[in-house]
Order: structure tokens, then C-alpha cells, then sequence
């Protein structure tokens, strides 16, 4: 299984740049650090992630704010499962990475939303 973080797309989506200090690629413009290495680390809480099937996308002058549910079968019952909150440009860039992702499924599997 091939897990895609959204800063290493964006390494990717770079490479075929010719600057690697700021250049624009296919849109917003990222900043590119020669030889840059991102070590992650996650909680064990965290690592099995958390299943969601909705989410509520609102936003300010200055921020994003995600907040990813889990409806209970029923449909009747939720619950945010998490809250993520991110500048314009973060979500720009996820967005993007998003679209990237959503593309390579298509192309391996199936249109998504298909069943």
C-alpha cells in the first residue's frame, strides 16, 4: 500500500522544475529547500488513523477549518473524529495533493464513487 504524505507530493509535483528555489508549478508557488529531509513521526494512538465518512469545511479570513465526522449507520448520530485547521495556502496545497491522489486511485482502481 503506497501512503502519500502532502509535503513529499509537493517534492514530487517540484521536480520537474528547472529553479529550486521558488518556482511555480501547476499552480501555487512552493519553496524548495535543496537536500531538505522531513522526518515524521506519529503517536501510536494515532497510527491506525480514524475512519471518517463526512466532513464540514468552513473558513475565515485567515484560516481553514476541517472537521472530519464519523455518521453512525443510523443517520441519525456523529461525531467529529478530528479537527484540522490550516492557512489558504496549506489548503491550496492539500488540494492539490488531493487531486494528485484521487487521480493515481482512478487510474489503478476505479472512478471514485464508483461501486
Amino acid at each position: 500500500m503506497t501512503r502519500t504524505l502532502w509535503p513529499l507530493v509537493l517534492g514530487v509535483m517540484l521536480s520537474s522544475c528547472t529553479s529550486k528555489v521558488e518556482t511555480t508549478c501547476q499552480g501555487p508557488t512552493y519553496r524548495k529547500v535543496d537536500n531538505a529531509q522531513l522526518e515524521l513521526e506519529i503517536d501510536s494512538a494515532e497510527v491506525d488513523g480514524r475512519y471518517v465518512n463526512m466532513a464540514i469545511i468552513n473558513h475565515t479570513d485567515s484560516d481553514f477549518t476541517i472537521d472530519a465526522i464519523h455518521i453512525d449507520p443510523d443517520g441519525k448520530h456523529g461525531r467529529v473524529r478530528s479537527r484540522i485547521v490550516m492557512s489558504p495556502e496549506t489548503a491550496k496545497r492539500v488540494v492539490a495533493a488531493l487531486q494528485d491522489n484521487i487521480g493515481k486511485f482512478e487510474t489503478k482502481f476505479r472512478p471514485a464513487g464508483a461501486k
